[in-house]
């Protein structure tokens, strides 16, 4: 096997197997969702360029140390948060903001979101 096929195999289990173990889960602790989301698609529709470009119109996102930055700062937070880094990669942040918009632009109206000890600050 060459190493994009061993890539290939391990990106398929991810997405179908594993997949399908969290769903069991959910489903296990009544659980159940009418849609899943593949983050993959904010990328190939180019939600996430359609955010990182409505944030430029409102002047809230700038250039600093080679990674764009959202003004956080100017909505009461202690610091302005990375959205994509100086690799040219963005943080979990920017996915998140395409995801939400979204959601609101297909009707829902409350989003509730659970966030991680690694995420309180967002």
């Amino acid at each position: 096997m060459s190493d994009t096929t061993d890539l290939k195999v391990f990106k398929e289990y991810a997405e179908t197997g594993i997949f399908q173990i969290i769903k069991d889960t959910l489903a296990r602790m009544g659980i159940i969702h009418d849609v899943f989301y593949n983050e993959n698609s904010l990328y190939d529709d180019g939600k996430i360029e359609e955010v990182l470009s409505l944030l430029r119109q409102k002047n809230l996102v700038y250039e600093g140390d080679g990674a764009t930055w959202f003004k956080t700062t100017g909505l009461g937070f202690d610091q302005d948060r990375v959205l994509v880094k100086s690799t040219g990669e963005p943080t979990y942040r920017l996915p998140d903001m395409a995801y939400h918009r979204e959601k609101f632009k297909r009707g829902f109206d409350l989003i509730v979101d659970v966030f991680g000890a690694d995420h309180q600050d967002t």
